[in-house]
């Protein structure tokens, strides 16, 4: 293969430093990408999509003479000022991956739903810890709701979760759609530290106008003894006066602001 691809990919890979820092940050195959560099393959549409979507170019750009692409794009920044955020959530979750062991596990996740306001929406959510940092995965029953991705009935997360601060700072995409990215913040206790974790999330509502919105929100360990089946079988949205969610679980989740709180603070554990 010909062209100004391999030259202006090498160009957006210097960017972060190394080529295996791209590779990670996009997460595709070093030596596929060393393909792509060498002109002996050309990216798959998917690939091809990825890494326009995380470089912040077009497709179209790709393909621009070499000198015309880095003209384009010469108002990139350093290397150190792109990377800077990457590599202190890199460093945090380093520091936080001993303590993140304690937190792995299936939990399940409350909220009221941003949606479907005045229904709960209850997901599973787990955490696990490999190569150095906890990742997450939840999975989010909407029964016949239309969802993001135009599919009735699932959304699904994929994310990064951090311990810092004594706070669990989770981030995560929905990744049918890719057009969300979701923020929570959850504060463990000291009686019941990973076993109920409230917070604040915020995140974008499913319906046309992708309203942002804030909630309440907490997680739950699921217990030793239940399969990740019967845990997921329980979730969905929930009416909260129907009498499957505990009480204790409804006043931390929920959004009143009876205090005339002129900040939205999440309920502690401790608190109630």
């Amino acid at each position: 293969m010909t062209g100004p691809l391999p030259s202006n990919l090498r160009h957006i890979a210097s960017s972060y430093g190394s080529i295996s820092e791209f590779c990670r940050s996009v997460n595709i195959n070093r030596q596929q990408f060393n393909r792509y560099l060498n002109g002996r393959s050309l990216p798959s549409p998917r690939n091809l999509r990825r890494i326009c979507e995380h470089a912040g170019v077009s497709e179209s750009d790709l393909f621009l003479p070499v000198s015309d692409f880095i003209s384009l794009h010469k108002e990139a920044p350093e290397p150190e000022q792109a990377s800077s955020l990457f590599s202190f959530i890199k460093a945090a979750q380093k520091a936080s991956h001993g303590v993140m062991k304690d937190y792995e596990g299936l939990y399940f996740k409350y909220y009221y739903s941003l949606s479907k306001p005045g229904l709960v929406r209850k997901s599973l959510l787990a955490i696990s810890c490999s190569e150095g940092k906890a990742v997450t995965k939840c999975i989010e029953p909407a029964g016949r709701e239309l969802t993001r991705s135009g599919i009735a009935g699932l959304c699904k997360y994929s994310g990064e979760a951090i311990f810092l601060g004594e706070r669990l700072f989770l981030i995560e995409y929905e990744y049918l759609s890719r057009v969300e990215i979701s923020y929570s913040v959850y504060f463990p206790s000291y009686m019941s530290r990973t076993r109920i974790l409230p917070g604040l999330t915020l995140g974008v509502s499913a319906g046309n106008r992708r309203e942002p919105a804030a909630s309440r929100i907490v997680l739950v360990k699921v217990d030793g003894s239940t399969s990740a089946r019967s845990a997921l079988a329980s979730c969905g949205l929930l009416d909260p006066d129907a009498g499957s969610i505990d009480e204790h679980i409804k006043n931390l989740i929920n959004n009143s602001d009876t205090d005339a709180e002129s900040l939205f603070f999440a309920r502690t554990v401790d608190s109630l």
